[in-house]
């Protein structure tokens, strides 16, 4: 573990032995360029750059996704979403704090909507995802896209936050994605959700 006011004061030895950053968005503003050239476009195998915000601004959440980064987080988050964010990131997912999440789906939804009339014109079905999912893990599915984090789901279908959990293991497997982010684009792109 190694704690610096800047990315800029940690020397290469350091920077090589660490596999998670957490970066203040303060910090990535004024050195997004050495972050990208030491971290993103080295590609170490197990290296991942998390950004921590005090709130949440579309234009940065977006570039900040495109360019590469592997979270992003809202500091007043729980515990819980913490632990969960890290863990995500570590195994190879993308996390993105639930209360952004649902910026990005309506951003998405339009760009969608724009879409769907010239897919339907090119003729292409759509998946049937009745064959994919059950009906509980298509409500948590709809759920999901709807930006709810697990225990909003689990009020809403009256259920554990565990059986949430278990449900969602179920649906990232038979979907072949890692995480919320990636299933919950998947369902709006294959229209299984309503928007």
């Amino acid at each position: 573990v190694a704690s610096e006011n800047l990315f800029s004061e940690l020397d290469d030895e350091t920077i090589e032995q660490v596999d998670i950053f957490l970066v203040d968005v303060d910090i990535l503003a004024k050195e997004h360029q050495l972050i990208k050239e030491k971290v993103l476009d080295m590609k170490k195998d197990g290296q991942k750059v998390i950004v921590i915000s005090s709130e949440s601004k579309e234009v940065e959440i977006k570039e900040i996704i495109l360019t590469g980064y592997h979270g992003f987080l809202l500091q007043e988050m729980s515990f819980n979403h913490f632990i969960q964010a890290v863990r995500t990131v570590i195994e190879g997912g993308l996390f993105i704090h639930p209360n952004v999440l649902s910026e990005i789906i309506n951003d998405y939804r339009e760009l969608v909507k724009g879409k769907q009339t010239a897919r339907k014109q090119k003729g292409l079905n759509r998946q049937n995802k009745e064959v994919v999912c059950t009906k509980r893990e298509s409500e948590i599915l709809q759920l999901l896209v709807n930006g709810n984090d697990n225990s909003s789901i689990a009020k809403a279908l009256n259920i554990s936050e565990k059986t949430v959990k278990n449900h969602l293991t179920n649906i990232f497997r038979k979907l072949d994605v890692k995480d919320r982010t990636q299933a919950a684009v998947l369902a709006i792109r294959n229209e299984w959700v309503e928007l």
